[in-house]
């Protein structure tokens, strides 16, 4: 009997030692999976900072290129802008110079004209006044010859 529970023991220490070493194998794999678990999630981690920085790079470098196209058309539009508006100044100031020139020369014009204006007012007056003169003797014959006339057809009845 004392064989037997020497065996029966011996027999629980070989099934607890396989148990402590079962034990031991189970928690050095969980270590070894936590590791790896680890290990992975660092990889995994690194990977996606990795890929997070490139993505980031490409949005920087593709809104870089949008921003220096954006600046070349603004660009671009002012230039355009800025000739349209010159052009425009230009025509302006051309239909204002040539306005200006022809109001001087018709002013000169109606200068010219007021002095013709005056010259002829004052031939006019000098007509009339010579008119007038020539007139009062005119009348005056024209009254002689009127007086001969009756002088003659009375003449004519005396004899």
């Amino acid at each position: 009997n004392i064989a037997l529970k020497e065996i029966e023991l011996s027999h629980e220490e070989y099934i607890r030692s396989l148990k402590r070493e079962q034990d031991q194998n189970v928690t050095e794999l969980r270590h070894q999976f936590e590791r790896n678990a680890n290990d992975l999630m660092k990889a995994w981690e690194a990977r996606m900072k990795k890929t997070r920085e490139q993505l980031d790079k490409q949005r920087k470098d593709e809104v870089k290129s949008i921003e220096d196209k954006k600046a070349v058309m603004i660009d671009k539009l002012i230039t355009e802008h800025q000739k349209a508006f010159n052009d425009i100044k230009n025509y302006y100031n051309d239909i204002t110079h040539n306005n200006l020139d022809l109001i001087k020369s018709l002013k000169e014009e109606v200068k010219e004209l007021e002095n013709e204006e005056r010259k002829d007012q004052i031939k006019l007056h000098e007509k009339i006044n010579e008119n007038k003169k020539q007139s009062l003797p005119l009348k005056k014959m024209e009254q002689d010859l009127l007086n001969l006339k009756n002088e003659y057809v009375e003449y004519i009845k005396k004899k």
